[in-house]
């Protein structure tokens, strides 16, 4: 797929700078942006979970669980 993006001069001498002293491609770099992306979410989602596991600390053991799940 292709994007298009428009980006000031400043901004784009400041990505090759960057992509060319970590020896990637400008594709690597957006790809690096869209990784830092998924981690951000997931650290949401991570903190959200904690915050509701710390609002009700219930927990079960792996032999409990496996039984909820009717897997023994």
């Amino acid at each position: 797929m292709t994007i298009s993006v428009d980006v000031t001069d400043d901004q784009m001498r400041l990505m090759l700078m960057y992509a060319e002293t970590k020896c990637i491609t400008i594709a690597d770099l957006i790809e690096s942006l869209v990784e830092w992306i998924e981690d951000e979410l997931d650290t949401e989602d991570a903190d959200k979970a904690f915050e509701e596991f710390y609002k009700d600390p219930k927990t079960v053991t792996f032999k409990e669980a496996m039984r909820e799940l009717g897997l023994k």
